[in-house]
């Protein structure tokens, strides 16, 4: 009787180990909102002054500086932040919890970016394409959430390829105005 007992702790015990390391790998979520689908590889359907003090590399591909001249489009590419997450007292508390040793999740960081390009010609504005991105992770003993930094930069990766392809849903807008 008593080895009977001793193979059910074992297989309790395998079962939930399993199911914390089967649940250690689901902390992280982000979400780009609106949702569009890419069409094709970008290129450029906008050229002029481009007025962004950031990193080079979260500029849409579809826009491109030139020489201004009669007619140029003056762009001007912007992005937001905001971080929250649980606070330490809150995570205190969590930790005295028995399934805090199996990997139930004790914090979450959130990281929410807007990007916003503006496309004017002459001083009127032709069109506005933005978008917004929600990274979330979580935390455990096990794991650590993906710091905030880290969480901004996928997300502005995120918004240039949504974008440009916001863009690109628009070829044929951009293609008439270039023949004009």
């Amino acid at each position: 009787m008593r080895r009977a007992c001793g193979l059910h702790r074992s297989a309790l015990l395998g079962v939930c180990l399993g199911s914390a390391l089967a649940v250690c790998g689901c902390y992280g979520r982000m979400s780009v909102r609106p949702h569009v689908e890419a069409v094709k590889k970008p290129y450029v359907l906008a050229c002029g002054d481009i007025q962004y003090d950031g990193n080079a590399r979260y500029l849409p591909a579809t826009v491109a500086a030139c020489e201004s001249g009669s007619g140029s489009y003056t762009m001007s590419f912007s992005h937001a932040q905001d971080y929250t997450g649980t606070r330490a007292e809150y995570e205190l508390v969590l930790s005295l919890l028995p399934s805090y040793l199996v990997g139930s999740p004790t914090g979450k960081d959130k990281v929410y970016v807007y990007s916003q390009l503006k496309v004017a010609q002459d001083g009127r504005e032709v069109a506005t394409y933005s978008a917004a991105c929600l990274k979330e992770s979580y935390r455990t003993i096990f794991s650590g959430a993906v710091n905030n930094s880290e969480g901004r930069l996928q997300c502005l990766d995120a918004l240039r390829v949504n974008i440009e392809n916001q863009m690109l849903r628009d070829e044929q807008f951009w293609t008439r105005r270039a023949e004009r």
